[in-house]
């Protein structure tokens, strides 16, 4: 419940992360360019292992507040059984904020100006470093790259907010779907069908092209790596709706993993999801009359709340 506003910092989970010493296993991995820690949570024995990380771009904090409603999800007790089969069946390894300067400033980019998910090949920045470092002693069954998308596309061409968005890292630009894509594939069609039933019309597929310095196109030809695009629902200003959602559809794509209910799910509908499509606005102002130098001209003026 402390994290009851979008906008946090690194000094508002630090409390929240030193409790979670007493049941999970927290360890600082490295520090930011300005010296903050970034830390891995690692919950569950399974055999099968998942890594999620959020906030590689600071302004994006949807999955973060998740991260955390999971955490005491698990350490609650309740639902006992549904806890145990992900435990039991999983390794569960959490970065619940990688780029902390940024979520200071609320810019998508680090201290030093780069943004991180165009830092895979170069890796200057020290959250890029970690974060590659992390994924490869890990290797896991299944990466979750989770961000906050424009809280303004539409689902297709319909006027209906995207409030959710998911893509299968693709891993060169001919889009090939090799055994890591079809297997994102097929747990997103899962997710997808899901999501429908409880925010009908208002998920999309994210677009698709291929970014090679970014770390879901390189990290997919490693380990199937699904992205997490959270929008924005009707009036949810502050993403309370968006970040239940989010934390529900984490505990299936989990529950899918270690049951392996995802490997019968076929790839075909996976491209029937409508993709992210025009801009919507909050409000739009027709036929506006407006004079520039003694000339009037007409205008339409859109405007967003943010």
């Amino acid at each position: 419940k402390s994290l009851n506003y979008k906008r946090f910092e690194h000094k508002d989970i630090i409390p929240l992360i030193d409790k979670l010493n007493k049941q999970f296993v927290v360890k600082q991995i490295g520090k930011s360019v300005k010296g903050k820690s970034i830390n891995l949570i690692k919950i569950g024995n399974g055999e099968k292992k998942v890594f999620l990380w959020s906030q590689m771009h600071g302004d994006e904090p949807t999955a973060t507040m998740a991260f955390f409603d999971f955490f005491n999800f698990v350490s609650s007790f309740e639902n006992k059984e549904i806890i145990d089969n992900i435990l039991n069946n999983l390794t569960l390894y959490f970065i619940p904020m990688l780029n902390p300067d940024g979520a200071e400033k609320i810019d998508r980019r680090n201290a030093a100006g780069i943004d991180l998910n165009r830092d895979y090949l170069r890796l200057q920045s020290p959250e890029a470093k970690i974060l590659k470092d992390t994924a490869f002693e890990i290797m896991p069954n299944f990466a979750f790259n989770m961000h906050d998308q424009d809280f303004r596309w539409s689902v297709g061409n319909t006027n209906n907010l995207a409030t959710l968005s998911f893509l299968a890292s693709i891993s060169d630009e001919n889009k090939t779907i090799n055994n890591n894509r079809a297997n994102a594939i097929k747990l997103i069609n899962l997710l997808f069908n899901d999501a429908e039933t409880i925010i009908p019309g208002c998920t999309a597929r994210y677009l698709d092209d291929f970014e090679p310095r970014s770390f879901g196109d390189n990290f997919s030809n490693y380990f199937p790596t699904v992205l997490i695009e959270s929008g924005r629902y009707k009036n949810d200003i502050n993403k309370t709706f968006t970040r239940k959602l989010t934390f529900t559809l984490m505990v299936k794509a989990f529950l899918y993993i270690a049951n392996n209910l995802y490997l019968n799910s076929p790839v075909e509908p996976y491209f029937d999801i409508p993709s992210n499509g025009k801009f919507l606005y909050d409000l739009i102002l027709r036929n506006v009359k407006y004079k520039i130098h003694d000339t009037y001209f007409v205008l339409d003026i859109c405007i967003n709340r943010e």
